[in-house]
Order: C-alpha cells, then structure tokens, then sequence
C-alpha cells in the first residue's frame, strides 16, 4: 500500500501521459464513455483508485496504469456490448442510451411504441459509426483533430466518414429516412 505522497507522485508524473497513450490505441471505445475528455477522466478516476493497490515489487508503474486502463476499457464496452438474457428483470428506473429511463418514456403522452423505435433505430445508427464518424458527429471533433489522434492525414479521414455515412444511408434508406 502506497502513502497518500507517493501515491500523488506516481499520479502526477505518470497517469495523464499514459491514460492518453492507452486512449489511443482503443479510439473506438470513445462511444462508450461519451466523449474524449469523459473516457480520460473516466480512466483516471480508476488510476487513481488503483494506485493504492500498486507494489512496485510486481511490476513497473507504467505497465500498472496500462493494465489498468486497459481492463477498464473492455470492462464498459462489455457492459454495454452484452445482450440482456431472457427472462432477466429491468428496471423502470434503468438508463436507456439516450440516457433516458424506461419510467420516462411511460409518462410521456406519446406513442411510446414509436419513440422506442426511434430510439431503436438511433442506437443502430450510432453502432454503425466508425470511430472517425462518431468522433466527427457525436463528439464534434474536427477532421484535422480526428487524423491527429488516429495517426492518418485529414484527407484520408473525410473519405472513410463519408464512406461509412453512405454505407449507413444505404443499409437504413429501405426502413427510414435519415
């Protein structure tokens, strides 16, 4: 167990550069937090908690903050990749994507069957989205923010976010208007 000093030390001179670093190799996974700056503070409030656990008898605190970073990432994608199982219970209280509850919806005077699906037909959308689409449309970062990041020119970028709208538009065309 680390004192609160040296556990502040390692903080500061290790956690931001490395969170960055491991936030790179999993871009994808900023649809998952909401945005950028959420998935960076995210992963540094679990730095943070995990620090207290860190023996640097085990291993070096680079490899610690990474393995850190890295469980927590597949940990919330897998939260929000699994399937609900049948016959599990939902809450009326449980968020929905749009961050609505389920209560929510049944107080509104509309047709909840057609806001569900609307909502339904968001969510498959927003899966559709590459990760330089969603950064573009969803965090509403630029393309030239977007090539920087992902290591690729801004040109590049345009042309994969264009391609994947089109490839979406084509797939949802037949069931709804965008």
């Amino acid at each position: 167990m680390l004192e609160n000093g040296k556990r502040e030390k390692l903080f500061e001179e290790n956690a931001q550069k490395l969170v960055r670093y491991t936030i790179k190799g999993h871009i994808e996974a900023i649809k998952y937090f909401g945005s950028y700056e959420d998935m960076e503070q995210h992963l540094l409030g679990k730095v943070w908690e995990a620090l207290s656990k860190y023996d640097s008898a085990r291993s070096k605190i680079s490899t610690f903050i990474l393995k850190v970073c890295q469980n927590e990432i597949k940990m919330v994608i897998r939260k929000f990749q699994m399937p609900k199982r049948r016959g599990e219970t939902i809450s009326l209280n449980e968020k929905l994507p749009s961050g609505m509850t389920i209560e929510d919806c049944l107080e509104d005077e509309t047709n909840v069957a057609e806001e569900l699906a609307k909502q339904d037909l968001i969510i498959k959308i927003i899966a559709k989205l590459n990760c330089e689409s969603y950064a573009y449309y969803i965090d509403g970062l630029t393309q030239k923010e977007i090539a920087r990041v992902v290591g690729l020119s801004q040109g590049y970028v345009a042309r994969k976010i264009k391609k994947n709208i089109n490839e979406i538009r084509a797939e949802f065309v037949g069931e709804n208007e965008l």
